[in-house]
């Protein structure tokens, strides 16, 4: 996707690792972050930027970078405890889309059976610099929800993050998460709920056991002395 794009890329850190690690298979676990910000009151529909499909501004630094809500009503703390419905072991059927890949275990009907460790709401910042963040702080409440689980199906943040504010919009009410939870199938999706575009999405943390890092130790025997004989 980076290449295909031409995005560019900065590399922090290295790290080298045994031949036998598989950065996908040794994963215990991975940390996903969808970052989202909600009009304060006060926008209406005079605050329209000219010829932009914008009720108020939105900085230049943080296009398609975070998901912007601009349309009145949002109960955050519905949000916060709808994230609980979430939370342990579910067949999250209903909350993946169809991948192209086929295979015998994406096709066993226990592959869309997750577990989901923790979900954390919390408030976020604007990502912008100097003034630009000053004016989106004033106009935007910045949160973030951070999801921990040892894998993810296809697209299940995104529909997860969707329905949750669906919640917070008033769009669906909690009985129909739990359908789509307790029900799980494609045809159980709520189509009231709008999948949470891509870009407020990232990966923050793939979780490795410390032991499948290290390198073995390999002992060189002529930097020992031979051993006395009697």
């Amino acid at each position: 996707m980076l290449h295909k794009n031409a995005l560019p890329i900065r590399v922090l850190s290295t790290q080298q690792v045994p031949n036998t690690f598989h950065s996908r298979y040794h994963a215990r676990g991975r940390t996903y972050l969808y970052r989202f910000a909600v009009a304060k009151n006060g926008i209406t529909d005079t605050d329209r930027l000219k010829n932009q499909n914008f009720k108020a501004f939105i900085p230049v630094e943080e296009i398609d970078r975070c998901l912007f809500l601009q349309n009145g009503r949002f109960e955050i703390e519905r949000l916060r405890e709808a994230t609980l419905m979430f939370l342990g072991l579910h067949d999250f059927r209903t909350f993946s889309s169809v991948s192209r890949q086929h295979s015998p275990t994406r096709d066993h009907p226990r592959y869309t059976v997750r577990t989901i460790d923790e979900i954390t709401l919390k408030p976020g910042k604007s990502a912008a610099i100097g003034s630009n963040a000053e004016l989106a702080e004033d106009i935007y409440d910045y949160w973030e929800i951070e999801f921990k689980a040892k894998a993810f199906l296809y697209k299940q943040v995104r529909r997860i993050v969707g329905t949750l504010i669906a919640v917070a919009t008033g769009r669906i009410d909690e009985q129909s998460v739990y359908q789509m939870l307790t029900i799980p199938s494609k045809n159980s999706w709520d189509h009231r709920v709008l999948l949470s575009p891509p870009f407020g999405l990232y990966l923050c943390r793939v979780h490795y056991d410390e032991k499948d890092l290290k390198l073995p130790i390999i002992v060189n025997e002529n930097e020992f002395p031979p051993a006395a004989t009697d």
